[in-house]
């Protein structure tokens, strides 16, 4: 049966409250809803079309990351949805620094300290994911969601080999054996982009790939002006085609 990778949050508020929603890590997208109370004391209700409803694609995530980890002062964007259109920004207070704002049209939000925290995990943690499965073709999803256990009995056999010494004659001369069994494979690269989980690589061949930083078994300069090696784990180059 396929994990559940749903994830729903709310933060509310006096009188204005944000639902967090992430419904499927192969969607490249994350949903903030907002409602406020009305005058008559009672919520607005999604389910009767009330409130406020943003989409955010994985760019605007990366954006909104940089806001809550104070390495930009705010951000802007504008949405335009059929004849809806839609104004959004986040900021920091400007009197303590310390309560973000979130505001999108009549709607406004504060979040505090640990209310920031919370969104922040969460993205960091949607983000690794939707850079993995959000951008696989379709067409390979499903063998794509099957690779834990693929790599697992592939791991296995490994290890029993590991001390034979004609099993690793047989290795091509840029794949390697790790101690615990598992094969990394040098590849040349250009970084293109990253983010605090992930690497975009132009790989020699011309195809670029986001590859989760705890899959780089080596070290490497944090520059996107120059080519250099890298240690992936074998089974992730494969799957992306990056090699046969």
């Amino acid at each position: 049966m396929e994990e559940n990778h749903t994830h729903n949050y709310s933060f509310f508020g006096k009188k204005s409250a944000l639902l967090f929603q992430s419904a499927k890590r192969d969607q490249p997208y994350v949903f903030f809803r907002f409602i406020k109370k009305k005058d008559s004391g009672d919520w607005e209700k999604p389910s009767n079309g009330e409130g406020k409803v943003i989409k955010f694609s994985l760019e605007e995530i990366i954006m909104i990351l940089e806001v809550l980890n104070k390495k930009i002062p705010s951000w802007d964007s504008y949405h335009k949805f059929k004849n809806d259109d839609s104004k959004i920004g986040f900021r920091w207070q400007q009197e303590n620094g310390e309560n973000l704002w979130i505001n999108v049209n009549e709607y406004s939000k504060m979040l505090n300290f640990s209310q920031i925290e919370i969104l922040k995990r969460l993205l960091d943690h949607i983000l690794e994911e939707k850079i993995i499965y959000a951008t696989r073709p379709k067409k390979s999803f499903s063998s794509w969601k099957s690779e834990p256990k693929q790599t697992k009995k592939r791991n296995k056999r490994q290890k029993k080999s590991v001390h034979s010494e004609s099993k690793l004659h047989r290795d091509s001369d840029n794949e390697k054996s790790k101690e615990d069994g598992e094969k990394v494979t040098e590849v040349e690269g250009l970084i293109k982009a990253q983010t605090e989980k992930a690497v975009l690589i132009e790989f020699e061949e011309g195809s670029e790939e986001w590859i989760p930083k705890s899959l780089i078994k080596s070290n490497y300069v944090n520059s996107e002006e120059i080519s250099q090696k890298f240690l992936i784990d074998t089974w992730l180059l494969k799957k992306s085609k990056i090699m046969a």
